[in-house]
């Protein structure tokens, strides 16, 4: 239970967030790409049941999620290089840095590069 709050919470203060810098776009709905690795059994009706209310509420944002449960970190890096990296991810920061020692900077810098 405790976890579902700290979950709920968490979401919740990200949606907000996300709506109060998107509120200048308000005559173009925005869809806003979620990465999460709530895939399992338990916890994605949860996270689609937020998400469905969030966007009931909001005309002009849809928030739409991609569940990512395994390799967030190949995935994240190949979107990023790829020009095509989601709005959202929710992973802990040590799964976006490069296992080779580089910082988040030296991997953004490359990727722009190419």
């Amino acid at each position: 239970m405790k976890k579902k709050i700290i979950l709920m919470v968490v979401i919740s203060m990200l949606m907000m967030v996300m709506v109060s810098s998107l509120s200048a776009l308000a005559e173009d709905t925005v869809t806003l790409k979620v990465w999460s690795p709530y895939a399992s059994a338990y916890t994605r009706p949860y996270f689609d049941k937020m998400i469905k209310i969030f966007n009931d509420s909001h005309d002009n944002i849809k928030v739409e999620h991609i569940p990512v449960s395994s390799g967030v970190q190949e995935k994240f890096r190949t979107s990023v290089i790829g020009g095509s990296a989601p709005d959202v991810v929710f992973a802990g920061m040590n799964l976006l840095y490069d296992p080779a020692g580089k910082t988040r900077s030296e991997i953004e810098e490359e990727a722009m590069k190419k």
